[in-house]
């Protein structure tokens, strides 16, 4: 049994600065078990951290839309780390 999961660190104010256009805010709160569980895609979990939101993608599908990656780091700093059989860790500055 292996982990297939990204974890996304965005440094912003509000969830919706840093969640893809797509997904839409719920009340709904869990545990990190639930949060990271394959069960949750095709959806995402995101909360807020100190000065960053952080995104939870069970699917690993946010290291391939590079608009999005773009986009939410265009005037912030963003970290993303996917643990999989192809782990990769990103880090964006001001969109780059």
């Amino acid at each position: 049994m292996g982990w297939n999961i990204e974890v996304v660190a965005v440094r912003q104010d509000e969830l919706y600065e840093a969640v893809p256009d797509v997904f839409i805010e719920t009340s709904t709160t869990m545990c990190f078990e639930d949060a990271t569980s394959g069960r949750r895609v095709p959806n995402l979990c995101a909360t807020k951290v100190g000065d960053w939101v952080v995104v939870i993608d069970a699917g690993c599908r946010l290291s391939g839309d590079y608009d999005y990656l773009d986009e939410a780091s265009a005037s912030t700093d963003l970290h993303l780390v996917r643990i999989a059989d192809k782990p990769i860790a990103l880090n964006y500055r001001n969109g780059q």
